[in-house]
């Protein structure tokens, strides 16, 4: 099987409809391990794909991703740092701004080691989704999270 889970099926914040497909894997020891489950000493690399609607490609366009733990949600900046959307008074925050690609590849992390960062516990959902300047409030993302959980034991 491949190590990317697909992130089907695509919704919109208006509704619009959209053929995009969202892809997504978190791998544990560079690759060596893919899943959701690890434990804080892991270093974990968190990467997504788009493939972005045909009718969309090559438009001007943005790229979200957001983090939801608990009833935070964060978004990931431009400087590749997670930013709690509470303190950006409603802006959104957006990963890149770009003349969108068929497919675009997100790193979202990159050997995050969680013990490093204080986490000892916690349930991570992960959303990635683009938009296009000609039409800034609606958003392509997809219905179902990318899933990390990070536990002292993997069991």
């Amino acid at each position: 099987g491949s190590s990317f889970q697909h992130l089907g099926p695509s919704v919109s914040l208006r509704g619009s409809p959209s053929t995009a497909t969202f892809t997504g894997n978190i791998s544990g020891n560079n690759g060596g391990t893919f899943g959701n489950k690890f434990t804080p000493q892991e270093s974990l690399d968190i990467s997504a794909t788009i493939a972005v609607d045909e009718n969309h490609r090559g438009r001007e366009g943005f790229i979200i991703v957001a983090a939801v733990v608990g009833d935070e949600i964060l978004l990931l900046n431009d400087e590749g740092v997670f930013v709690n959307s509470r303190t950006t008074s409603g802006q959104l925050i957006s990963h890149s701004e770009k003349n969108l690609d068929s497919l675009e590849v997100i790193q979202i992390g990159n050997n995050i080691v969680p013990a490093e960062l204080d986490i000892k516990q916690a349930a991570v959902d992960f959303f990635i989704g683009y938009g296009l300047f000609s039409r800034p409030n609606e958003i392509y993302f997809h219905d179902t999270p990318l899933n990390l959980i990070i536990s002292p034991s993997t069991n």
